[in-house]
């Protein structure tokens, strides 16, 4: 079972860029490689956030942590189970798109 979480976790990001595609493609047309790169300028801005508050705030918690600290405590609670709810259904999504996948090739049998 590890090695199959492994070789899912090892596949999604190309996985998500296939389908991140031709979505974008309905939105942005010939600007996909714009909306690409600005979409990394903003991942590598946020990074950068996470790397100067990780200098300054020592302690677990990471977004709660930071947020409270920069934002009050209430952001840091509404983000910290904001965050929270997004990994669930992450998750949950994961496993429907993997049954999908597994339901297609099942039926190629």
């Amino acid at each position: 079972m590890e090695v199959f979480a492994l070789s899912i976790a090892t596949v999604a990001p190309t996985g998500a860029m296939a389908f991140n595609t031709t979505t974008s493609a309905k939105f942005a047309g010939v600007n996909i490689p714009l909306s690409f790169l600005l979409g990394t300028v903003a991942i590598l801005l946020i990074g950068f956030c996470f790397v100067e508050l990780a200098k300054n705030i020592t302690g677990e918690g990471s977004v709660y942590a930071y947020n409270r600290r920069a934002l009050g405590e209430r952001a840091g609670f509404l983000t910290g189970w904001a965050l929270t709810l997004t990994y669930i259904c992450f998750a949950a999504g994961t496993v429907g798109l993997t049954a999908d996948f597994g339901n297609v090739l099942l039926n190629h049998f």
